[in-house]
């Protein structure tokens, strides 16, 4: 467990100069697990997601990091059923879940 930014994805990053936004979020979390919410966040574009994933796949790839990133789809996948969050991310991170666990 660390310091996390527990909702971190494309909205809460500003370019060319980068910095990280809301961080009302912030929390001990899983090793990896921003990190993981940014790399689900990025599935809806597969090449932003590849990218991500080259960039951390060391962590993703990790069982620290697939736990993190299964804590990540657990965060996203709640909120869309409960507060109509993420609707558009439901389909590929159940997906990608489904890979992570081996049954896709």
């Amino acid at each position: 467990m660390r310091t996390e930014h527990t909702d971190l994805h494309w909205s809460n990053l500003t370019r060319p100069r980068l910095w990280i936004l809301d961080w009302e979020y912030w929390d001990r979390a899983p090793v990896g697990f921003g990190v993981a919410t940014l790399y689900l966040h990025s599935l809806l574009v597969p090449d932003v997601a590849t990218r991500v994933h080259n960039g951390f796949a060391d962590l993703l790839d990790s069982p620290t990091g697939q736990g993190a990133q299964l804590g990540a789809a657990a965060h996203i996948l709640s909120r869309s059923y409960r507060v109509d969050d993420y609707a558009e991310l439901q389909h590929p991170v159940r997906e990608h879940v489904q890979h992570l666990l081996g049954e896709g």
